[in-house]
């Protein structure tokens, strides 16, 4: 028996992470806001019992609120901040170890977690060290974490689409382009097989967030009111549902608002095909991340003699390929580890 693998994406809208997974069919994903508000003290449910569905985990002689419910507590729109340096603050360890506390385990092997391609080599290290350590994880409870392990984001989808799905197994011996649409950031990486051609990946900090705001701006002026971010939770689920979004109790059409959305997204797919050019050595295009469904339309008006390929499970394709260069990690440590006993 292997040690405990697990895997956590903190992105700026969704922090992801696995709850078990000793073997590929076993992996399960499991999902919560990232939102990480100072604990209120207070849970005012309407029949006294109904209590939100929320940790409160320390960080630094500090108490946040993080899970399902956190957009509950007071001042929750107080989110984690929208740069480069998001993983060194205190709401990204709330995040963190808020994931880590519903995972429900005293300790951790291996832990494997995700970085934008851009930031990627800079910060690799440092935030190795930062994870490297016993977690307190709140009520009196604390996580060791032994190992990390930092991948670009995108190469968890690779690793989802090529071993979990039979009809994408070809990807482990062509040359692909990845592309992962978060909220914030939107990244690809160019790979040949398991390779990753570093001059032609990339990121950029213009994704479905952006995308948001554009159509809450003009809806704002139209409204004659400045929307805040529980109205772009609204637009953003409206988007995914193909539906209208509610303002002031009534139902407002986003279709007109729409080519909004698509000049940003064409905006971003530009700055990818600077780096991919044409793609003719491309041999598939695949898409994960949340926000794969809006950026769709963009990367095939790019790329029109691709086939683009949108994973089933676009959402958790990064946090379960983590999970899977986990598992994968930890065979090769005791296959190596039972080569060295046997020469001994």
């Amino acid at each position: 028996m292997g040690g405990v693998v697990r895997a956590i994406d903190v992105g700026y809208s969704w922090t992801k992470y696995t709850v078990a997974g000793e073997s590929l069919d076993q992996i399960r994903c499991r999902a919560f806001p990232s939102l990480a508000p100072r604990a209120s003290g207070r849970d005012l449910a309407l029949d006294g019992r109904a209590r939100r569905q929320t940790v409160q985990v320390p960080i630094e002689g500090l108490e946040f609120e993080v899970g399902p419910e956190a957009a509950l507590v007071q001042e929750a729109f107080h989110t984690m901040p929208l740069d480069d340096t998001y993983t060194e603050t205190p709401e990204y360890l709330a995040l963190l170890r808020g994931a880590l506390r519903l995972m429900r385990v005293e300790a951790v092997d291996l832990l494997v977690v995700g970085l934008p391609v851009a930031l990627f080599r800079q910060r690799r290290a440092a935030l190795e060290r930062r994870l490297t350590a016993t977690h307190a994880v709140g009520d009196g409870s604390a996580v060791d974490v032994k190992s990390v392990s930092v991948l670009a984001q995108p190469v968890g989808a690779l690793l989802s689409a090529a071993i979990e799905n039979e009809a994408l197994q070809h990807l482990k011996g062509t040359r692909n382009l990845i592309v992962d649409v978060g909220w914030r950031t939107f990244d690809w990486v160019v790979t040949s097989g398991p390779k990753i051609l570093d001059k032609r990946s990339d990121s950029i900090a213009k994704s479905m967030f952006d995308i948001v705001d554009a159509i809450a701006r003009v809806i704002g002026h139209d409204l004659g009111a400045q929307l805040g971010p529980f109205d772009y939770a609204r637009i953003d689920e409206a988007l995914r549902k193909s539906g209208p979004a509610r303002f002031f109790g009534r139902p407002l059409d986003l279709k007109p608002y729409l080519g909004l959305g698509q000049r940003v997204a064409d905006e971003s797919v530009t700055a990818m095909r600077r780096l991919v050019q044409e793609g003719t050595d491309i041999d598939n295009i695949v898409l994960a991340g949340g926000g794969a469904f809006f950026f769709r339309d963009a990367i095939a008006r790019a790329y029109p003699k691709h086939l683009l390929t949108e994973l089933p499970e676009a959402f958790f394709a990064n946090c379960r390929g983590f999970h899977i260069a986990g598992l994968q990690q930890e065979a090769s440590e005791r296959r190596r580890e039972a080569t060295s006993e046997a020469e001994q």
